[in-house]
């Protein structure tokens, strides 16, 4: 066997047998009864069969988490840090939830939810068998989908009753802490039919060499049901973050997600889309930055199975000098799927010499009914533009700092007006690092 053939199938067997170790290690301190240490323990065994997801996959071809992740890592203890109050930036009455380390610490009290509304902690809930929970807590052909699985200590569970208007944000307050550690958070968000629901994501992200993070979001919305999504992620440089989310939409149901991320030594946010009912429909706005040493990784797949659906897929990136950004997008029109509508534009801009943007859009329509299209722009930001404004007194960077939030605003202002402003601050400081005024 050639030197380097041993040396790769050695470092194979090392992960194989650190992530059995990790899991053992973990077991005990993980919820839930017998029938789901079984299904852990089979969502473990793909995972040690198959590794993590490198650029042998077409999907992961940028993301090398397989070469970036060669040593299986403990499971991280919750962190002894103080609650955040970010989530009052969505209003003072919003119902906050505070995740340490994949590790539910706070969720609304009960009297503060009104009828139709519950909230617990999924580690309670799997408690007990639950024949209505199994359907998200099946191993999957997706690597980190499996590893997920194995190694979730906690999440939440929430539901929308029937009909039921939420009438405040619910906000998800997540922290990573992790010293050559993982964490794995999974979560569950059920709307029924006519409920409507905004649900605020803020992901505050934290770790030295090696460290990994993992969550998973799986939503389903009945019939008629409406959530307003927004997800807001930063990482710092050293740290590898996984965010799955897969949505099942029933017909007339509506789905709109706002995303701003600025990077890690690696962020990937991973959409699945399944529209399934007639009429259903989804419209999703990404804006992220790649800062230098950093890559924000976009995998959105929108799939088309029943007629007159509707998707809209925007993604608007910057990236500085030795930054990548990454945004796939497909979009699947199922034969089925007569009448569907689909577009997907990608705008990036190159802010200075060295930074890469890699746009990579596919269309599979199998339909003879559609409209599907899609576009794809990379670019620097324009002279005659930053000209303009400098010639009326505009300082350079304050000039700078105009084109680029001119840049990113249609993306915040796909969320309601409500909640712009907190959008437009977290914008202005965490992805633009702008300095708040003394």
């Amino acid at each position: 066997m050639p030197a380097s053939t041993a040396t790769a199938a050695e470092a194979t067997a090392s992960f194989q047998s650190g992530l059995e170790k990790a899991w053992q290690d973990a077991a005990p301190g993980l919820p839930g009864g017998d029938w789901m240490t079984q299904l852990r323990r089979d969502a473990l065994a793909r995972v040690v069969r198959d590794g993590l997801p490198g650029r042998r996959n077409e999907w992961w071809k940028y993301a090398d988490l397989a070469g970036m992740r060669k040593v299986p890592l403990p499971v991280a203890l919750e962190p002894s840090v103080p609650l955040d109050a970010t989530s009052r930036n969505f209003g003072e009455d919003a119902w906050s939830i505070v995740v340490r380390n994949g590790r539910v610490a706070q969720l609304p009290s009960a009297p503060s939810l009104p009828d139709g509304i519950e909230v617990v902690r999924l580690g309670e809930a799997l408690d007990v068998p639950s024949l209505w929970l199994r359907p998200w807590l099946q191993p999957a052909a997706s690597a980190i989908h499996n590893l997920n699985l194995a190694f979730a200590t906690d999440g939440v569970l929430l539901r929308i009753g029937r009909n039921v208007s939420a009438a405040r944000p619910l906000v998800i307050v997540s922290h990573a802490r992790l010293d050559a550690s993982m964490a794995h958070e999974r979560s569950v968000v059920s709307l029924e039919e006519g409920a409507s629901l905004t649900l605020v994501e803020l992901d505050q992200m934290h770790g030295s060499a090696g460290s990994l993070a993992t969550k998973r979001l799986s939503i389903n919305l009945a019939p008629g049901a409406r959530l307003m999504h927004m997800r807001l992620s930063a990482g710092s440089p050293e740290l590898a973050a996984v965010h799955d989310c897969d949505v099942q939409l029933g017909a007339n149901a509506r789905y709109q997600l706002v995303t701003l991320c600025a990077g890690a030594e690696l962020l990937r946010q991973q959409q699945a889309i399944s529209l399934s009912g007639e009429a259903a429909s989804c419209d999703l706005a990404i804006a992220y930055a790649a800062r230098a040493g950093a890559q924000v990784d976009q995998a959105v797949e929108i799939r088309h199975t029943a007629p007159n659906t509707q998707s809209r897929l925007l993604a608007k990136g910057l990236a500085t000098r030795k930054g990548r950004g990454v945004v796939q997008g497909r979009v699947v029109v199922d034969e089925t799927a007569q009448g569907a509508d689909s577009h997907q534009m990608a705008r990036g801009l190159l802010l200075e010499d060295g930074a890469e943007i890699f746009h990579k859009p596919e269309l599979e329509i199998y339909a003879d009914d559609v409209k599907c299209g899609h576009g794809a722009t990379i670019a620097s930001l324009d002279p005659s533009q930053l000209f303009y404004l400098q010639s009326r007194g505009i300082p350079a960077q304050a000039a700078t700092e105009m084109l680029l939030a001119a840049f990113v605003r249609d993306v915040i202002d796909r969320a309601p007006e409500t909640l712009q402003g907190a959008l437009a601050s977290w914008t202005d400081t965490t992805l633009f690092q702008r300095k708040e005024p003394a």
